[in-house]
C-alpha cells in the first residue's frame, strides 16, 4: 500500500487555527501479510459465507500528533508502527420472497498497534466489530427500493480511538423504455449522522476532536444501456467460459 499524494507533500496546511498538517516525504510503502480461511453454504433461500482472518501491517502508516511550545498540533503521518487484525466475519443472504431480498454482514475483530516514537514505546489494542445490512424491495417488476445501514463500533489507532460512526442509505429506481434505461434517486446518510470522532492521547495533551461533512445528499440520476447491455453480457459470458462473473461483496 504505497502512501498517497497528500501524504507525501511537505507543505503544511495553515487553514485550521492551533492545527498544522503536512505530510511526509520519507514514507516507506506498507506490507501487508493477510490469510483468510472461509466456508460457503447454501440452502435454497439463504447462503452463509463465514470465515477467520489474520492480517499484519508492516510499516503501519498513522497520523502522528505532537504539541509544539506554541500550543500548535502537528499532524503528519509516519511509519511508526506495526498492526495486527483477526477475528472472524459471517456474510448471509436471505430471500424472504420474490420481492424481499437482505444481505447482511457482521464482522469480529481484534487490532493491536504498536510502535515507537521519540524512544517512547507505544502501543494500543482493542475489540471492535462492524455491521451493514442492505435490503431490496421490489413490489413490482421495475421498480426497486433498497434501503442500507452501516455501523462500526469504536476502532483503535496508535494514539487514541476513532470514536463509533453510523448512518442509513435510501434508493430506489424505475426502469423505464423496455429496461433499456432507469431513473435512480437516492438518499444518503438518512439521518444526518454520518461523522468522526476522534479521542487522542499522548504524554502531555488530550484531544478530542469532531469532523463533519456534507453527508446528507439527494441524488437524481438517469441510466441508458447501449444496445439493452446484452452484448455486453454475452461478450462477458464468452470471456468467463461459464457465465461465472466472479464477483465479490
Amino acid at each position: 500500500n504505497r502512501p498517497s499524494y497528500h501524504s507525501l507533500n511537505p507543505f503544511p496546511d495553515l487553514s485550521h487555527p492551533g492545527i498544522r498538517h503536512y505530510g511526509n516525504p520519507f514514507l516507506l510503502p506498507e506490507y501487508i501479510d493477510s490469510y483468510e480461511f472461509g466456508h460457503l453454504k447454501y440452502w435454497k433461500s439463504t447462503t452463509l459465507n463465514s470465515s477467520i482472518f489474520y492480517k499484519q501491517i508492516n510499516n503501519a502508516i498513522q497520523r502522528y500528533v505532537s504539541i509544539d511550545s506554541l500550543g500548535i498540533q502537528n499532524v503528519t503521518p509516519m511509519n511508526i508502527s506495526m498492526g495486527i487484525s483477526y477475528g472472524f466475519e459471517f456474510i448471509i443472504s436471505q430471500d424472504f420472497a420474490k420481492w424481499c431480498k437482505i444481505n447482511g454482514t457482521f464482522s469480529y475483530f481484534r487490532t493491536i498497534m504498536k510502535g515507537t516514537e521519540d524512544g517512547e514505546e507505544l502501543t494500543n489494542s482493542n475489540y471492535s466489530w462492524t455491521a451493514k445490512m442492505n435490503g431490496v424491495l421490489t413490489p413490482v417488476k421495475g421498480f426497486d427500493i433498497q434501503l442500507t445501514g452501516n455501523y462500526r463500533a469504536p476502532m483503535v489507532q496508535l494514539q487514541g480511538t476513532m470514536k463509533a460512526m453510523y448512518y442509513a442509505d435510501f434508493a430506489i429506481k424505475k426502469e423505464i423504455f423496455k429496461s433499456k434505461a432507469s431513473i435512480n434517486l437516492r438518499l444518503s446518510d438518512i439521518f444526518n449522522s454520518q461523522q468522526f470522532n476522534m479521542h487522542r492521547t499522548g504524554t502531555d495533551f488530550i484531544i478530542d476532536m469532531s469532523r463533519k461533512r456534507e453527508s446528507r445528499v439527494l441524488y437524481l440520476g438517469f441510466t441508458y444501456k447501449l444496445n439493452g447491455g446484452t452484448k455486453a453480457k454475452d461478450k462477458k459470458k464468452s470471456y468467463d467460459g461459464n457465465g461465472d462473473d466472479g464477483g465479490d461483496d
